[in-house]
């Protein structure tokens, strides 16, 4: 069976897939994500990925938004 840490490796993968992608592929600037705020794993995941918090409250759909800048 595979750990949270296994979990966690692959989760980081992909995001930084994603990043390249956007930045080296599509020539992107920023990447914008959101995130449900009452997923605090996820947001936990975001900001150790690098991004960073737009508003520190939810907008109106209840999602909180993160951006990376290039």
């Amino acid at each position: 069976s595979r750990g949270l840490g296994d979990v966690y490796k692959r989760q980081a993968w992909g995001m930084r897939e994603i990043l390249h992608l956007g930045f080296a592929e599509l020539g992107l600037r920023r990447i914008y994500w959101c995130v449900d705020p009452v997923n605090a794993r996820a947001c936990r995941f975001y900001a150790k990925q690098g991004y960073t918090p737009i508003t520190p409250e939810p907008d109106a759909e209840n999602l909180l938004w993160f951006e990376v800048f290039a």
